[in-house]
């Protein structure tokens, strides 16, 4: 199964990947892009660069980018590349270890979800999805801070005094 921690994943590297040719992408973006905490973000960019895939730039306009010697190989960053990072510890945890008559059927299906993966690059995926744009903010001052919900008010009778005047039936 894939878990929501490889989704999140998929979507930071996928939006990595169609900044890559330009300037970095800070943290801050990602979190207004794709609507996920900052503190979150930073475990899932720090496990993608542990790994070898990002490359950090500090300072201002700095950001993360993928490594450029991956993108001099030809088929570039595919999709296993990222899921592989997650998905390694949740097979090992998941599999049985006894025989089972399932178990020849999960690997079965395993290797096809590997081989289709790989076959997909994030360059490709990147190109074809166009990117929301960050979530407008009510103001755009020191607070940055979120437009308030409008109430819902009661259409109904809310008094006594109003029940009264209503042109509702007596009650029998």
């Amino acid at each position: 199964m894939i878990s929501r921690k490889v989704i999140k994943a998929v979507e930071v590297a996928i939006l990595v990947a169609a900044r890559t040719p330009g300037k970095p992408v800070t943290v801050k973006e990602m979190s207004d892009r794709l609507a996920m905490s900052v503190g979150y973000l930073e475990v899932l960019v720090r496990d993608l660069r542990e790994h070898g895939l990002l490359v950090a730039h500090r300072g201002p306009g700095g950001g993360y980018q993928f490594n450029a010697s991956l993108f001099r190989d030809p088929r570039g960053v595919s999709l296993w590349d990222v899921v592989g990072i997650y998905q390694g510890h949740d097979d090992a945890e998941s599999m049985p270890r006894t025989p089972d008559a399932f178990q020849a059927v999960e690997q079965a299906l395993h290797d096809s979800f590997r081989r289709a993966c790989e076959s997909m690059n994030l360059l490709d995926i990147a190109s074809t999805l166009e990117l929301a744009s960050p979530r407008p903010l009510a103001t755009e001052g020191p607070f940055k801070l979120k437009p308030l919900v409008r109430p819902i008010l009661p259409r109904g009778v809310s008094s006594v005094f109003q029940w009264a005047s209503s042109p509702c039936p007596e009650p029998a």
